[in-house]
């Protein structure tokens, strides 16, 4: 029996890049844009799960499941600066179509924009408790001098 916190499925995983994500990779422009590193070129080029898709057996999607999202619905959309998976840039370029979604990027954590909630309110609760209205980030600003009074302290 698998964790309760280790609950990651490889069979839905699969399922999504066979059928939503690999049908549409231009693998040519992997080849460019992994210029021959061979750490990205490992990881996006040749990477393990390239071949996955021979042997799982799922229909590739409508072609509309790469169209951008389009939709009037409130959305809170939480993220760090320095994300491993999505640049902040790449989600301001990916909600064009969204006039109701909030964006609150952290300037100091990685993926999810997660902070001290000892010092901040909750931006999640927030939106929860009005999503019609702005999201408060405010508190981001001040965990932005927070963090950079900690690393002036520790570079000296």
């Amino acid at each position: 029996m698998c964790p309760a916190d280790q609950s990651f499925s490889q069979g839905a995983y699969y399922s999504v890049l066979c059928r939503d994500e690999a049908p549409f990779a231009d693998l040519g422009a992997l080849r460019g844009l992994a210029a021959g590193d061979p750490s990205w070129f490992a990881d996006y080029v040749d990477g393990p799960y390239q071949h996955v898709c021979d042997a799982w057996s799922v229909p590739a999607a409508s072609r509309e499941v790469t169209e951008p999202v389009t939709s009037d619905v409130p959305v809170l959309i939480e993220e760090g600066m320095f994300s491993p998976f999505v640049s902040p840039s790449v989600i301001v370029g990916g909600i064009t179509g969204m006039p109701n979604a909030s964006l609150a990027i952290s300037p100091t954590k990685g993926d999810g924009g997660y902070f001290d909630r000892a010092r901040c309110p909750d931006v999640r609760r927030s939106f929860f408790d009005d999503p019609q209205a702005a999201v408060d980030t405010g508190c981001y600003a001040d965990e932005r001098l927070h963090f950079n009074r900690s690393t002036e302290g520790a570079s000296r």
